[in-house]
């Protein structure tokens, strides 16, 4: 998602996630299965110059699909990360394939920012002309195409996750909305008319979505989408007792 967040002179001290937890934060991959597979060699080598009592936890901030050409793959390893127990949020590109899966034509917007580059990675041709009919057999040949796939992207992705003062999100949260009322469509597509601002005192919301060259610090919030797509570079924080970004293109461990 292009859409810029404004920036603020981070100050004070970050809240935390669990005493118990270290967790790496991954941005949105887009199908760049290249940089997910680098960031994962990274992480891992991080993880092993810690020696505390902290347990690794990988959270993926969504939007795994579309725009780069390997979405096919990096679903592949996305359901591999979440065996070895990884969590993985949802995005706003997965919900707009589970749309166009559902309805075809009302759903056909999908083709136009990076789906037609995910029907590739499953071998199959875009539309030509659109038509209703086109568009369902072109669901249809997805929908069978994907496989297990499906059921990943529709049950075993969350919307959030809370680790201490932290909360994990896809793109936004509705400022001092309880997270139990929070509107799926802004967790997802992110804020209409205030886009990263804070969401309640004392909390770090983290997230991926907009996309920027580097990750974003601001008033309550980190963001990590680095525009994999477009910059050939995946990020994921860090976060124990302090603040850490890793990079899919650092040196190789």
């Amino acid at each position: 998602m292009l859409r810029f967040l404004r920036r603020t002179r981070h100050a004070g001290t970050s809240p935390v996630v669990a005493s118990y937890d270290r967790i790496y934060a991954v941005g949105d991959v887009h199908g760049q299965a290249h940089c997910l597979d680098a960031l994962m060699d990274r992480i891992e080598a991080d993880r092993l110059t810690h020696d505390d009592e902290r347990r690794s936890r990988i959270v993926l901030l969504g939007d795994y699909i579309d725009r780069g050409a390997d979405s096919r793959a990096v679903l592949d390893r996305v359901a591999a990360l979440l065996d070895e127990g990884a969590v993985a949020l949802a995005g706003n590109h997965e919900d707009a394939l589970l749309t166009f899966l559902r309805s075809p034509v009302a759903g056909a917007s999908w083709l136009t920012f990076g789906g037609v580059q995910t029907l590739a990675s499953y071998g199959i041709a875009p539309p030509r002309h659109e038509a209703a009919e086109e568009l369902s057999d072109i669901a249809a040949a997805l929908a069978e195409a994907m496989g297990d796939h499906v059921a990943l992207l529709r049950q075993r992705l969350m919307r959030y996750l809370v680790s201490g003062d932290v909360v994990f999100v896809h793109a936004d949260l509705e400022p001092r909305v309880d997270l139990d009322a929070q509107d799926e469509r802004v967790m997802l597509w992110g804020h209409p008319t205030d886009p990263g601002a804070p969401w309640r005192p004392g909390k770090l919301v983290v997230h991926g979505h907009y996309a920027e060259p580097k990750p974003v610090r601001s008033e309550g919030r980190i963001g990590v989408d680095t525009g994999a797509y477009f910059t050939n570079t995946l990020t994921a924080v860090r976060l124990d007792e302090s603040v850490g970004f890793i990079r899919s293109s650092d040196p190789a461990p």
